[in-house]
Order: structure tokens, then sequence, then C-alpha cells
């Protein structure tokens, strides 16, 4: 579960963007000495006669894919949700029905699911930024956000929260930092809080440091990374 979770983090992070504007982030290994380029980030969007498709992509240098996170929305609530980590063989999935929320889990060809009641702190990356600038008065005024993200590999959700911080080693002048951190106690043992560097004008995301498990080949080998830097530039 701490895998997922830390995943979970990073791509809710990253995730806190306006979907119809552009950019382009990279993704960096902190853990070498270099530092080590991962991945390239971009999102994009879809808009149906009564669907909005968002799509978060994560691709390899060669530009291949390796995550890639679509979630549907129609009348303003999240219907479907699906994650691809194509270069593990994994797939987590979410559906909204009847007030209930069905997680769906499958790697390497085994699937797995269960279904739970649906709690409206939910989120998925996608949609963070909603969440963030719907709370972005409270943050600022140093309120604690609570929510809930999936912990598909686990069949459940895990609480987090959200509250800005001062005096950060990652803050610039003009920026604000949004500490993200899991609310269980034991959990708090096991995963170090994420960080957000927002621009207090635009409220768009510049930086982002915290864990993650996007792989990283070692020795031939595809490793969990542990420490990522994440870097934006918007057109």
């Amino acid at each position: 579960m701490k895998n997922i979770i830390i995943l979970l983090i990073i791509i809710a992070l990253a995730g806190s963007l306006l979907a119809n504007e552009e950019y382009i982030a990279k993704v960096y290994n902190i853990d070498t000495s270099p530092s080590t380029f991962l991945y390239y980030h971009y999102s994009d969007q879809k808009n149906l006669d009564d669907q909005e498709i968002l799509y978060h992509y994560y691709l390899l240098p060669d530009s291949s894919e390796a995550v890639v996170e679509e979630a549907i929305i129609e009348n303003g609530e999240l219907k479907k949700y699906t994650a691809n980590f194509f270069i593990s063989n994994e797939q987590s999935m979410l559906e909204l029905k009847n007030g209930k929320l069905t997680v769906t889990y499958t790697k390497d060809g085994k699937t797995k699911s269960k279904t739970l009641d649906f709690d409206d702190t939910l989120l998925v990356g996608p949609l963070f930024v909603k969440h963030l600038v719907a709370n972005w008065n409270n943050l600022i005024a140093g309120e604690t956000v609570k929510f809930r993200l999936p912990a598909a590999d686990m069949l459940t959700t895990a609480g987090f929260y959200l509250k800005k911080i001062n005096n950060s080693e990652f803050q610039k002048p003009g920026t604000v930092v949004i500490k993200m951190g899991v609310s269980s106690i034991f959990l708090k043992l096991l995963i170090k809080p994420s960080y957000f560097v927002m621009d207090t004008d635009t409220r768009r995301v510049k930086e982002i440091h915290g864990l993650s498990i996007l792989p990283h080949k070692k020795d031939g080998e595809w490793k969990k990374t542990t420490n990522v830097e994440i870097y934006f530039e918007w057109e």
C-alpha cells in the first residue's frame, strides 16, 4: 500500500494544473548524483456533448508512454478514472455508479475488485486543481484541507491533507508552498510529506518535490524511485 500511496501523492500533485492550459514538465530522480532526467509530463483535454475527458501523460525520454491517466467527468462529477502503468504492466480503475465506488486493480493480467461507499472528498489527479482552487482562500489562511485518494492495489482509499507552510526551503518570491501528507499516524511513519510550489498570482504549479514510485532504470532493471523533483514550463 505504501508504494501505491506514494505514487498517488506525486500524481495528485502533478494534477494540480488547469487541464486546458499548456505546459510541459520534466521529472528528475534526485537520488542520483547528478540528478537524472526520467520523464516528460503534460496534460490534455477533450470535450464531448455530455462529457469532459481529462488526460495526464508521463513519457520516457524516447517519448514512449510510461503512465497515462484518464478521468471521465459528467455534469461536473467523476464517473470513471483509469491509470495505466505501461512500464510495470499495471492498471487501476475507479467507477462511480449509484453512490457506490468500484475499485479495480490489475497486475500482470490478474484482476481484483471491490465496491465501496463513495466519499465525496475523493480526488484523482486530473481533478485535484478544482479541489485546491475551491479551497485556496482556506489554505492561504492556514487552514488544513482534508481529502482522500484511491489506493487501488489495496482496493481502498487513504486520507490526505493539504496545508500551507511558511519558511520552506522551496519557497521563492511570489510563491506559496503547500505541504501534502497522509492523515494516518501509521503511514506518516512510512511516507514523508510532499511539497509543491504555487505561483500566488496565477495559482499555477511551478515545482513539485516529493516521493514517487515512477520507476527508473538502473543496471538494466526497473527500480522504484524514492525522491523526485518536477519542474513546469508554461506556454
